[in-house]
């Protein structure tokens, strides 16, 4: 992992040479887009946005508020945010209900919406997440018919990776004992 100076993360590169590399040449371009960002350059302020909440320094509040501060975004950049500032919400969602049943089964009420509305995370492990969350809110509801369309999502999006094959099982089980 590269850190800055506050001790942030900057880049999880991966575990090759070449991956190391290509991480650190991208840390260091967010570092100088950060410096760019704070001259005014707008374009700059919205790659560094971006890269940001790619990076997981924002929370959904935070990120919301920063947004508001851009005078233009372009539809291209627009739909990116939006993306983004989805898959912060489910991680925030998933990190402040922890493992308390209670709130597991309110933030996927609120994972249920964005699903309504056609929204959901890419990032493999905010689909996790996300469709966890979700379950726990089908549970809550006795909503087995939902349940299945979870079971199916999540076997289409999350299957490959291995955490989102345990997932896909147990999310399957707790479908036939519903």
């Amino acid at each position: 992992m590269i850190l800055d100076a506050d001790g942030r993360k900057i880049l999880r590169p991966g575990r090759s040479q070449g991956e190391f590399e290509k991480g650190r040449d991208q840390a260091l371009e967010f570092l100088a887009t950060l410096k760019e960002a704070e001259t005014g350059d707008e374009k700059a302020k919205i790659k560094a946005f971006k890269m940001k909440l790619e990076l997981e320094w924002l929370s959904l509040e935070e990120a919301r508020a920063e947004l508001a501060t851009f005078k233009k975004v372009s539809s291209k950049d627009r739909k990116a945010i939006d993306l983004l500032l989805v898959e912060t919400e489910v991680r925030d969602l998933a990190k402040e209900a922890g493992k308390d049943l209670a709130k597991r089964r309110q933030a996927g009420a609120r994972c249920a919406e964005l699903w309504a509305e056609k929204q959901q995370p890419e990032d493999v492990y905010r689909l996790i997440e996300f469709w966890g969350l979700l379950a726990d809110h089908c549970e809550a509801q006795r909503d087995k018919k939902l349940m299945k369309k979870v079971v199916k999502a999540a076997d289409k999006t999350v299957k490959k990776n291995p955490r989102g094959r345990q997932l896909v099982k147990d999310l399957e089980q707790r479908y036939k004992n519903m």
